[in-house]
């Protein structure tokens, strides 16, 4: 497996939240950054990480995938879910 790494974005909840189906990949990009993960074998699944804690100690990862069909959102996947 290939995988491309982007630079690290740090995800914020508000943001997140804002993430909804039908939105185009640009939009996505300008709302939650260039995605940290692309699977070459995948470019239309983008990849983000969400660390958690203060200090520089790290108490939790959460991860978001979001999947594009056609340049559009069709679904979001990952523990760190936008709230409905």
């Amino acid at each position: 497996m290939s995988l491309k790494f982007g630079k690290v974005t740090i995800l914020r909840e508000k943001k997140i939240n804002k993430l909804s189906i039908g939105m185009s990949q640009e939009q996505v990009k300008y709302l939650l950054g260039s995605p940290l993960v692309v699977d070459v074998l995948k470019p239309n699944q983008w990849g983000y990480v969400y660390l958690q804690g203060s200090g520089g100690d790290v108490s939790r990862e959460r991860t978001l995938i979001v999947i594009f069909e056609d340049g559009k959102v069709t679904d979001i996947d990952g523990d760190y879910l936008p709230e409905q």
